[in-house]
């Protein structure tokens, strides 16, 4: 699931659409907003109408919009690579990223969870890769740039996520091993964070995975290449930001320690009924 927010530039569609059709102007206030959180929140989210102006929405009806789509190969495929890797539609494709437990056993428990999904997702992301580059040929006919922008965004992060989930898979199969224990006898769970350092997998770990590390440190470099690309092609837009912010954030995975105050998990609100 999300908890990141990141500014796209243009308000809800319904909303820009009404106003559109009633004459009416919507407008995108800049600074930061305080009921969201992630990185996204603190950034200045105002984007150069001359840097967005190629790149603006389709505000036409949702039926004809779904059917100008699916009419499109190169935005067909983009379409279903985003709903097969919809993790509100697949609740499997959910990764556990905090609050592990500090028991090993229970740690066991929970970490095989997100292993087998991870290892399902990685499979998934490469059919995604699979299915984006066999429409790859038709993006310089594309004639919204919106469209080649998410193309390019897309096809960088499916490559680096898959990154990603095996970094994951080696931090939780290295950490059930050892078997640490916090640091800081307050700290009472682990998380997992984004590092840029990359663990390298020993044997038995290349065999359970079934990952080509060849292919997957390839796909690694790509992904980076990739990002610098969309940095460079949209230059001052929510992609170039985002592309940013994922090569910032490193394609490795590590847990750390952290304290989740357990008064959370009595709070019992009760709101007054209206």
């Amino acid at each position: 699931g999300r908890w990141d927010v990141f500014s796209s530039g243009f308000g809800p569609y319904e909303q820009v659409r009404i106003a559109k059709q009633t004459g009416g102007i919507f407008f995108m206030l800049p600074g930061n907003e305080d009921n969201l959180a992630g990185a996204g929140s603190l950034e200045d989210r105002k984007f150069e109408l001359l840097d967005m102006k190629e790149y603006l929405p389709d505000l036409s009806a949702r039926v004809e919009y779904a059917k100008n789509r699916d009419s499109s190969k190169f935005r067909d495929a983009q379409w279903r690579v985003i709903a097969t890797l919809n993790p509100h539609l697949d609740k499997e494709l959910n990764m556990q990223e905090h609050r592990y437990s500090l028991d090993p056993t229970q740690f066991g428990t929970q970490g095989k969870v997100t292993f087998d999904r991870a290892v399902r997702a990685m499979g998934m992301l490469n059919e995604a890769v699979k299915l984006l580059d066999s429409v790859k040929k038709l993006r310089d006919k594309e004639s919204s740039e919106r469209w080649r922008a998410n193309y390019d965004l897309m096809h960088a992060q499916c490559m680096a996520y898959r990154v990603r989930l095996f970094q994951l898979l080696l931090s939780l199969d290295a950490h059930q091993k050892a078997k640490p224990t916090p640091k800081d006898p307050k700290n009472n769970y682990w998380d997992i964070r984004r590092v840029h350092e990359l663990l390298e997998p020993d044997k038995e770990q290349i065999r359970q995975t079934k990952v080509d590390m060849a292919e997957l440190k390839q796909q690694n470099e790509q992904a980076k290449a990739e990002f610098q690309a969309v940095i460079k092609n949209h230059p001052r837009t929510p992609w170039a930001r985002r592309a940013q912010w994922e090569i910032g954030s490193g394609f490795g995975m590590k847990f750390g320690e952290s304290f989740w105050d357990p008064r959370y998990d009595k709070l019992d609100i009760k709101f007054p009924k209206q």
